[in-house]
């Protein structure tokens, strides 16, 4: 008697492991994984070459990602620019104040906290990302999903006129 429990529990655990295998093939044709990958170069301040690269991927979950990566090259020597190459140093403080002050214009907020409630830098200050645009009149930062503001945001960018930067560029860029 036992041993007929036993080979009815054996084949119904058979049973179950083929139907989880049975339904786990046919999900994974129904996965949709994928990364895009595009690129483009446009023409910078003073001889500089603004690399921008924008990635698409999906690995599973709600939705995919997409975001932009910006590289400044100096064309005469290809050394990649850097964001303490543009401002003197010391120059975070003073950064970081223009783009709060940019980025509470362009939300139409008056201060921190009612950015917070918009969603914008619940989980992080403002601070001066290494992903700029370094254009003819201006340089933008670019913040992607997730760094100062909810997927739902989408990107950031943030345009500061050089005249607004002067006092803490580095004299190569002014």
């Amino acid at each position: 008697m036992l041993n007929r429990e036993l080979i009815r529990l054996e084949l119904s655990i058979k049973d179950a492991l083929n139907k989880m295998k049975k339904s786990n093939q046919e999900k994974k044709k129904t996965y949709q994984f994928f990364y895009n990958l595009s690129s483009e170069t446009n023409k910078g301040k003073n001889g500089i070459v603004v690399y921008l690269i924008k990635e698409n991927f999906y690995e599973g979950g709600a939705h995919g990602i997409t975001q932009t990566i910006v590289i400044n090259f100096d064309k005469n020597t290809g050394k990649v620019i850097n964001i303490s190459d543009v401002f003197v140093p010391g120059y975070e403080n003073a950064l970081n104040g223009l783009l709060l002050d940019a980025l509470l214009k362009k939300t139409d907020t008056k201060n921190v906290d009612e950015l917070k409630s918009k969603g914008y830098l619940v989980s992080e200050d403002i601070y001066a990302p290494e992903n700029f645009i370094i254009g003819d009149d201006a340089i933008t930062f670019i913040y992607n999903p997730y760094e100062i503001a909810p997927y739902s945001i989408g990107k950031i960018e943030i345009k500061l006129e050089y005249s607004d930067l002067s006092k803490i560029l580095n004299k190569n860029f002014k």
